[in-house]
């Protein structure tokens, strides 16, 4: 082969020279074994993929021999649950969604039941599908009550009403900040989930801290902070709102004994983190860039017009800080007002859940009635 000087030159580099096309570099031994693991990687995942697969397909075989279901039940009902629970555990190596496997199994184990209580008869029927409405029914309300609460929050959001977090805010210590910022997560876990006050906390914490390394500081803090909030009261936690809806634990009991024992947790876990922050951070005040580009003109025009578009934008700046005001206290009186609904009423929590959302609801229409440019709000 004739090789130029530009071809030598690609020779020696970390590409080798393509025999069949000398214009074509091959990768190297190095790019080759990358793909060499990779595509064992892809092999191990489509036989896990075809072994999913295959037991989905025996386990529908299995369910059409009714005598056999009728016979070992249990056996059907464990065997369809391992494989299930099997699957969402290996999510990331079989890429099944971990939703989809969870809906396939719990409908194969309800199968199953019915299989064998149609074997039994009549009577046993009917009792399986008393079963299956009570359980959709408690499903169903955990749903409502968790759609509520995600609703709200979001609302509260699109309306800049965490800001009023931000905007407290005063200090410029970073190892105060930390603290200020993790008993803040704390006490709002206890009112919404661990995880949307972790995503609500670490997007305010991208206008209070600019340096990446400490971000990462605050962001484990405000997880465990959530984590640790989130437990000592029965709307703060998914875990802790199923067992409050079905009624196996109380408001009061739950948040006198779990308060000073998750306060510990977060302050504990705070003051390990403590000594990685040195120094201050810059303006933490998030509203103050907001108002100074607010009051800023655009360069041209006369002094008078000038000042008269700052007093407007000042204006306009204003009244949406007030109605955010607005709809975050409403909104976090709607779910604090949870429990109490309960209580007074005697009627399940979702209940509660969505008369705050249909309150919050009516006073976004008022608030943005006749504003085109504003429809998403309402």
């Amino acid at each position: 082969f004739r090789i130029s000087r530009t071809q030598s030159k690609r020779c020696r580099s970390p590409w080798i020279m393509n025999l069949e096309d000398p214009y074509q570099p091959i990768p190297s031994i190095e790019s080759t074994e990358t793909l060499i693991k990779a595509q064992s990687e892809s092999r191990t995942q489509d036989l896990a993929r075809s072994a999913g697969v295959i037991s989905l397909v025996a386990v529908v075989a299995a369910l059409v021999q009714k005598s056999w279901i009728a016979s070992h039940q249990e056996l059907a009902l464990w065997t369809v649950f391992g494989l299930g629970y099997g699957g969402i555990i290996m999510e990331e190596l079989l890429q099944f969604n971990k939703s989809g496997v969870a809906l396939l199994m719990a409908v194969g184990m309800w199968a199953i039941l019915a299989t064998g209580a149609g074997v039994a008869g009549s009577e046993s029927m009917n009792q399986v599908l008393d079963k299956l409405s009570h359980s959709v029914g408690d499903i169903s309300q955990i749903i409502y009550f968790l759609i509520g609460a995600m609703t709200i929050v979001e609302v509260v959001d699109a309306h800049d009403g965490f800001k009023v977090v931000t905007n407290l805010i005063r200090t410029n210590s970073k190892q105060m900040l930390l603290w200020v910022v993790g008993f803040i997560t704390f006490f709002l876990s206890s009112i919404l989930d661990n995880l949307t006050t972790t995503i609500v906390m670490v997007s305010l914490l991208r206008k209070l801290v600019d340096n990446a390394e400490d971000r990462k500081v605050y962001g484990a803090a405000i997880v465990i902070a959530a984590n640790a909030g989130g437990a000592w009261t029965p709307i703060g936690d998914v875990t802790t709102t199923m067992l409050w809806m079905n009624g196996k634990i109380s408001t009061a009991s739950t948040m006198i004994d779990l308060f000073l024992p998750s306060v510990a947790c977060c302050a504990v876990a705070l003051g390990i983190l403590t000594p990685s922050l040195q120094g201050t951070v810059g303006n933490t005040n998030a509203s103050t860039d907001d108002k100074r580009d607010a009051v800023s003109s655009e360069g041209s025009g006369s002094a008078k017009d000038v000042e008269s578009m700052s007093a407007l934008a000042i204006r306009s700046r204003t009244d949406i800080e007030m109605r955010a005001n607005l709809v975050f206290g409403v909104g976090l009186s709607a779910l604090v007002s949870v429990p109490v609904f309960k209580t007074v009423t005697g009627l399940p929590p979702f209940l509660g859940m969505v008369a705050g959302l249909g309150t919050l609801w009516v006073l976004t229409d008022i608030l943005h009635a006749g504003e085109d440019d504003r429809e998403q709000l309402r």
